[in-house]
């Protein structure tokens, strides 16, 4: 998130301007309803299957295959062999004329054989009758592609410029970091998930029974807005009966109680991994996310417009407790 001393001239004219209205001014921050104790969640024993991860030497070895494959040195000889890629256009009249043919002469694909195999020796330019796929055909070549047989080497090792890795031996424990990296980010993930269940079950909660309500009510109202906006049918024919729309907004209020206590989990993960937000952090967040809206920092009501704020600080918290459930599980593997 950017902070104002690393604003642009645009962007902390938009900040100052956000800061100070009165939905961020007067939003309240702090909740009377909150996580009295947060469950130590960390201290529980990891399941087996999160134990770590593992990276084989085949997992390796495609890595290598794949510098092998980037630094491919491609020629154009004149005359057709096998191993060759041939691009040809079709001349036979008909259906088909004019469409494009890639032939790969040796190795043998179904109903291609034949094809193949009269390639071969053929020059740029020159035409030749065939069978393909059991037509009678007549194929102008337009291009012929060779790989050559490239070799990892140190030289195509440093290529990659990637700072102290020189050699095949150092590129090969930079495809194991690489692997094994990314592995452990998709297993935090996964643990993270795994702790955020057992906090939710586990911490004790003390909740305001009145504020939880305009909460449900709130994030209800606000949802059911975002159907207007889309012009859902059936959400237009209640919002124009004042009956059906206090009945509909109280229902789903009543489901989106059970979502208050997630938020307040949210909220106790995200303080104490050190995220907080009050109206300083609240108004940069809003400034942050001005591209995602693809907006102009300018574009004030544009910007305000789709800033609802029981759902933005939702978001925010969602985000910021999940950074810390994941940073807390990359922590122990």
């Amino acid at each position: 998130m950017l902070t104002p001393d690393k604003m642009s001239k645009e962007a902390f004219s938009l900040y100052e301007r956000v800061l100070h209205t009165d939905i961020i001014a007067c939003h309240k921050y702090d909740l009377n309803s909150r996580v009295e104790r947060l469950y130590p969640y960390m201290e529980d024993t990891l399941p087996d299957e999160y134990s770590g991860v593992n990276v084989t030497e085949d997992e390796i070895d495609s890595c290598m295959e794949q510098l092998r494959v980037k630094h491919l040195i491609v020629e154009h000889p004149e005359v057709i062999a096998e191993g060759d890629s041939v691009k040809c256009r079709c001349m036979t009249e008909g259906l088909y004329r004019s469409r494009t043919v890639l032939l790969y002469p040796g190795k043998e694909l179904p109903g291609a054989e034949q094809a193949e195999k009269d390639a071969v020796g053929k020059k740029q330019g020159e035409s030749f009758a065939t069978e393909l796929g059991g037509l009678h055909v007549e194929l102008s070549v337009e291009e012929i592609s060779r790989h050559s047989n490239t070799v990892v080497s140190d030289k195509m090792v440093q290529l990659e410029q990637l700072d102290g890795v020189n050699t095949i031996s150092e590129y090969r424990e930079w495809c194991r970091q690489s692997v094994e990296n990314r592995k452990k980010e998709a297993l935090a993930e996964q643990i993270a998930a795994w702790f955020y269940k057992n906090a939710l079950e586990k911490s004790e909660y003390s909740i305001d029974e009145a504020e939880m309500k305009a909460w449900a009510y709130a994030r209800a109202k606000m949802f059911f807005e975002l159907e207007l906006m889309g012009k859902g049918q059936n959400a237009m024919e209640i919002a124009a009966d004042p009956v059906l729309y206090d009945r509909e907004i109280e229902e789903r209020a009543a489901e989106n109680t059970d979502h208050f206590r997630e938020y307040l989990l949210q909220i106790a993960i995200a303080n104490a991994g050190g995220i907080h937000y009050g109206p300083e952090e609240t108004a940069a967040r809003i400034v942050d996310c001005v591209k995602l809206f693809d907006l102009d920092y300018s574009d004030y009501d544009g910007i305000m417009s789709r800033v609802n704020m029981t759902y933005f600080m939702e978001v925010v918290y969602l985000e910021g407790s999940k950074e810390i459930l994941i940073k807390n599980a990359l922590a122990g593997l």
